[in-house]
């Protein structure tokens, strides 16, 4: 099974005993408010029925990793990227944590990993898009060295409002260390 560890964190393939977390994570609404609207439990299955499959390094199929404290085996979060490309040169990068452990700097750490292992891939240009007014995962974004690269007006619909998608990119020629805190 593929996993990185960082000095905190374990970062492991999702598994189909991972369902409660991916439940929560799909469903509290402090944690979807900037993401998306509160889906079916119908599609929840589904996308996760999606990532169970062992990965391959090939375009169009999601890596998922849960995000575990290596002290206490406690599940944190997921951490997700999918090769959008047929060269292995783009990917996009995704990830939710459960709110009683924002501002612990676990994204963060969690992000470089697999910012690291991408590149180790060959990736070229990693891609993340938040929507605006999520503070906390722009701060993630910077400090893991990408860029406000673009905005897009009123891109997505949220709860019957729209806002603008802001597009953080990371290209494999800038410094791989963190922007200082």
């Amino acid at each position: 099974m593929l996993e990185f560890l960082t000095p905190r964190l374990r970062l492991r393939q999702i598994t189909a005993a991972d369902w409660p977390l991916f439940v929560r994570l799909h469903q509290e609404q402090v944690i979807i408010r900037y993401v998306f609207d509160e889906p079916s439990i119908e599609e929840i299955a589904a996308k996760f029925r999606v990532l169970l499959p062992a990965w391959q390094a090939r375009p169009r199929q999601w890596l998922c990793m849960v995000v575990c404290c290596i002290e206490s085996g406690t599940p944190l979060g997921t951490m997700a990227f999918i090769i959008t490309d047929a060269k292995h040169s783009n990917a996009e990068f995704g990830y939710m944590f459960l709110p009683e452990h924002f501002g612990k700097g676990y994204a963060t750490e969690a992000l470089l990993a697999a910012k690291k292992f991408a590149l180790s891939l060959g990736i070229a240009q990693l891609q993340a898009t938040v929507t605006e007014g999520n503070a906390g995962s722009c701060r993630v974004l910077e400090k893991c060295g990408f860029v406000l690269s673009k905005r897009i007006e009123q891109a997505y619909s949220i709860n019957n409002m729209l806002y603008d998608d802001l597009i953080y990119t990371y290209h494999s020629n800038e410094p791989a260390t963190p922007a200082a805190e």
